[in-house]
């Protein structure tokens, strides 16, 4: 493996006992870490860029519900966080997010 291989997925700020941590979390590149089921006859399935522009506009906020990565016919396992969602670089495979209110 090289360093080619990996690609940042987050960085953390963390702070413990007045000490500052920098977590970085690396996910595979080529492995596929989310797993994939139909989609529920319940929820809200939103194109990528309509549910963008959703929670830019703060109409879907992070106490509204939850939401996850999909497709036209599958629901991942990935989580989708609103507050972030619209500046966020997001996985080429998914163009959907399939919202579930509170």
């Amino acid at each position: 493996m090289t360093k080619s291989d990996y690609k940042i997925q987050k960085i953390k700020v963390c702070t413990h006992h007045q000490n500052i941590y920098i977590m970085k979390l690396f996910i595979k590149k080529s492995e596929k870490n989310y797993e994939l089921t139909d989609l529920p006859k319940y929820g809200d399935l939103y194109p990528i860029d309509v549910f963008s522009e959703m929670c830019e506009d703060g109409c879907i906020i992070d106490s509204d519900g939850r939401g996850y990565y999909a497709t036209e016919s599958k629901k991942s396992n990935i989580l989708v966080d609103p507050d972030e969602f619209w500046t966020a670089e997001h996985k080429p495979e998914f163009t959907h997010v399939i919202w579930f209110n509170k």
